[in-house]
């Protein structure tokens, strides 16, 4: 999938408005989307970190800053790992951003009246292709 580039905070608030809730994947892990006060960023809580997302005005993306508090999980020497959301239609990506030495990404479908994301998640480690197939259910 492209990029998407969205037209103004609005439309690009709008396709992420789609996740707020809690997600559950096949595993049992919880993922949490809200809204900050004020609705001008969204969290991303999971186990082991947060993702706060934002929309990036200069490039019309919806752009996010994560923080691991397992040093296993894309250890980043303390630093956030950026990623840039796309959403539009089915089509959800989480993609890696601003990692030169680093490749990696989640491609998915949002179905079932946004209450459904399958997907894979796909990176690179230490020069090794690695990566999982993932089903999660927002709870209604």
């Amino acid at each position: 999938m492209a990029q998407v580039r969205y037209k103004n905070r609005e439309e690009a608030f709008a396709q992420l408005d789609r996740m707020t809730g809690t997600w559950v994947d096949e595993s049992g892990s919880k993922d949490t989307y809200a809204w900050m006060e004020g609705g001008n960023f969204m969290t991303h809580t999971l186990e082991g970190g947060i993702e706060i997302i934002g929309y990036d005005e200069e490039s019309g993306q919806l752009k996010t800053q994560f923080f691991a508090s397992h040093r296993d999980m894309l250890d980043n020497g303390g630093k956030p790992i950026k990623y840039i959301y796309s959403i539009k239609g089915e089509d959800f990506e989480s993609r890696l951003d601003d990692m030169p030495d680093r490749e990696g990404s989640f491609v998915g479908k949002l179905t079932d009246n946004d209450t459904k994301l399958t997907g894979r998640w796909d990176w690179v480690q230490n020069g090794e292709k690695m990566g999982y197939g993932s089903v999660s259910t927002k709870q209604v």
